[in-house]
């Protein structure tokens, strides 16, 4: 790789790998052969890429396409720095995901993308600098949340793609209404069982006997909540109880046992999710008890 890019991994897992990529410019031109499916959301900056779809100027009003294999030339007219957040997909995720928008991509599987390039809309712009700031704390974070949040994403993008789609998809029938029933069913009972764990997405799909984004799309489509948010409060319910019984319980062990990564980051969570404090949730709770038990001296 030329010495003027810079690549950093800011996360990783089966489905796909997100990078940070920085380019110093310069004037000669560079050929790149994508190894992957990938998904350009530039930051800053501005570049020319020259492909088998034409020429496109990428400047952060655009989100870019590759396909795997798919040789592109890069120049930079502009001099200046040009930074990007990438994803790299793996095939069978992309190929789901852009079915549900368009059936025909599975006729042309090797070439997934119909086109270069979109004009992005300003909440994706958003979300695309959220994947930026999980550089320094990714490996804080669980796979889970990073995995839907990502998924979630990809699917918003290729919602936009295929925004004229006339090969939507048709209501769902009893039938897959049912099936989807039972298989947030069944990953309720996963997640009950297992919520102190970091969790991968696609290990608890692979136990369903499912793809990793349909389970999170219809598990949110049928509870109202993300996987991740879903585990989250079983941990916070269960935090909630446990101090409740425990007022001299120690937080920093109850965040760990719980899968936390940390006594902040529980704290944090539990005031999101409660408006309250882990402290003064104890306080409340311990107040109560105490009147409680005045009373039934006092009877």
């Amino acid at each position: 790789m030329p010495a003027s890019h810079q690549v950093h991994t800011i996360f990783k897992s089966d489905l796909f790998v997100l990078l940070d990529y920085r380019c110093a410019g310069g004037r000669a031109r560079q050929e790149e052969w994508p190894h992957a499916h990938e998904i350009v959301l530039p930051r800053s900056g501005v570049y020319v890429r020259r492909d088998a779809f034409g020429e496109v100027v990428a400047d952060p009003n655009q989100i870019l396409f590759s396909n795997r294999n798919q040789p592109y030339e890069i120049s930079h007219p502009v001099e200046g720095e040009d930074r990007s957040t990438v994803i790299l997909l793996a095939a069978p995720v992309l190929l789901e995901i852009a079915a549900r928008h368009d059936v025909r991509v599975l006729d042309r599987p090797r070439r997934p993308f119909p086109r270069a390039g979109i004009t992005t809309l300003p909440r994706l712009h958003l979300s695309q600098q959220w994947l930026v700031s999980l550089g320094g704390r990714a490996a804080a974070l669980e796979p889970l949340a990073v995995e839907e949040s990502v998924l979630t994403l990809i699917g918003e993008i290729f919602a936009q793609v295929f925004s004229e789609d006339p090969h939507a998809a048709a209501p769902k029938t009893p039938g897959t209404a049912r099936q989807h029933r039972e298989l947030i069913h069944r990953a309720r009972l996963i997640l009950a069982e297992r919520f102190q764990e970091r969790l991968a997405l696609d290990r608890i799909a692979a136990e369903l006997y499912s793809s990793p984004y349909h389970l999170c799309r219809v598990f949110k489509a049928e509870t109202g909540l993300t996987i991740h948010q879903y585990q989250q409060r079983l941990r916070l319910l269960h935090a909630a109880e446990w101090i409740a019984e425990n007022p001299r319980g120690n937080f920093d062990r109850l965040a760990l046992e719980l899968g936390f990564a940390s006594h902040s980051h529980f704290s944090a969570a539990f005031a999101k999710t409660f408006n309250l404090s882990p402290s003064d949730f104890r306080s409340s709770v311990t107040g109560r008890r105490l009147q409680r038990m005045s009373k039934i001296l006092k009877a």
